[in-house]
């Protein structure tokens, strides 16, 4: 599907912010509400976008392939920028981890948005961990000002480093108000590792949901 904005709205989903019943009922149900609105696009003969599967989030990055300005909406316990310092040091390599993905987008400037819908107990990311992330080079414009670097730094009332309008934090995912109509992909992750067991199965239910909704030739899955 042709992304009708210059910004491309992303929604991925990681099935780990499931922590009780309530998280679980709020990503089914907007996961539906995304599901319905497209089938019923397709129903009136229009090109309905990508819904995709995959155990890991790092698979996230061939999905968005060719797409140079993102709006992500991230559901997830952990931020996914980055973690290590070595992580710098793999960007730089063109390696991508499940937790550093958001990181490597920052770090290649394809990021205008990223929307993290977290939980309360989450950790957020450090304001070194952020200065660091900055890239070095390729002179771009960013907020009206000339940009060769680095960003005019900006911090949240919590301390936490913000490039200038590019991190907003939700405690909730109806706080963060997603409109299925303005959605280019749909990325769904299990990351088995992370999620409590009760809840594996909540990403093959989505499955199922996609499958039976849309068609199975509407969805990809990546093979673990």
């Amino acid at each position: 599907m042709t992304c009708k904005y210059d910004v491309l709205d992303v929604l991925s989903i990681d099935i780990d912010y499931c922590q009780n019943e309530q998280d679980l009922r709020a990503i089914v149900n907007l996961f539906t509400k995304a599901l319905l609105y497209f089938r019923d696009l397709r129903n009136d003969g229009q090109e309905i976008i990508n819904f995709s599967f995959s155990q890991t989030h790092s698979d996230i990055v061939s999905v968005l392939k060719g797409h140079s300005k993102l709006n992500v909406y991230n559901i997830d316990h952990h931020h996914d920028i980055y973690y290590d310092p070595r992580h710098l040091l793999m960007f730089e390599n063109g390696i991508v981890e499940e937790n550093n993905w958001v990181g490597w987008l920052f770090r290649s400037q394809l990021i205008e948005k990223y929307h993290w819908i977290k939980n309360s107990d989450s950790e957020l990311p450090s304001n070194k961990d952020m200065l660091d992330l900055q890239p070095h080079s390729s002179a771009l414009m960013v907020d009206d000002c000339d940009y060769s670097g680095k960003r005019s730094v900006d911090y949240s009332n919590d301390g936490v480093y913000k490039p200038r309008g590019s991190i907003a934090y939700y405690n909730s995912i109806e706080d963060a108000d997603i409109n299925p109509s303005r959605l280019g992909e749909v990325f769904v992750c299990m990351s088995p590792e992370y999620l409590k067991k009760e809840f594996h199965y909540l990403y093959f239910l989505l499955i199922d949901l996609a499958s039976n909704i849309l068609g199975e030739h509407s969805i990809k899955i990546f093979k673990p």
